[in-house]
C-alpha cells in the first residue's frame, strides 16, 4: 500500500500541534537533507517522522495509518530503544538498510549544523564529537 498524502499530512499536522518551533525545522531539515541521497518518497516520510515516535509525539499506529509498513520499519528503526548506548544505537543503524543509514546521515547533519542553541560550548563540543563518530561509522557502514 502506498504513502496516503492527506493521512500523513494530517498524521503529521496532529503529531506536530504540541512539537516546538525548533523541533518541526529539524524534521523539515531532515525531510529535504535525505533528498540528498535519495528521491524515494517513502524515505522522504520517515526521514520527517524520525523523532516523532521516540519523542512521543506519534504512535506505531498513527504510521501505519499513513499507508506504509517501510515507513514505520525505517522510523522504528531510527528510534533509539531505552536500554541502548548511543554507540549501540548507531551500531545498529549501520548494519540496517541504506535507507536507515541515509536517514540518520540527514539527522546528522542537521544536528552537526544547527545544535547548539541555548546550550555551553563545552556541550556543544562534546555532541559535534559524538556527532562526528556517528557520522564516520555510517560512513564507514557503506564501504
Amino acid at each position: 500500500m502506498g504513502i496516503d498524502l492527506g493521512r500523513m499530512n494530517d498524521a503529521y499536522l496532529d503529531a506536530s500541534r504540541t512539537a516546538s518551533d525548533a523541533e518541526k525545522a529539524h524534521w523539515a531539515r531532515v525531510a529535504e537533507n535525505v533528498k540528498l541521497f535519495t528521491d524515494d518518497p517513502e524515505v522522504h516520510v520517515a526521514a520527517l517522522f524520525h523523532d516523532l515516535i521516540e519523542d512521543g509525539y506519534m504512535t506505531s499506529h498513527d504510521v501505519v495509518w499513513v499507508g506504509s509498513e517501510r515507513v514505520l520499519d525505517l522510523v522504528l528503526t531510527l528510534s533509539r530503544k531505552n536500554t541502548e548506548t548511543y554507540a549501540e544505537f548507531i551500531d545498529r543503524i549501520a548494519a540496517d538498510s541504506l535507507d536507515a543509514k541515509y536517514i540518520k546521515m540527514a539527522d546528522l547533519m542537521d544536528n552537526m549544523t544547527r545544535s547548539g542553541e541555548g546550550i555551553s560550548d563545552e556541550k556543544k563540543s562534546s555532541l559535534h564529537k559524538r556527532y562526528k563518530k556517528a557520522m564516520a561509522t555510517l560512513v564507514m557502514s557503506l564501504v
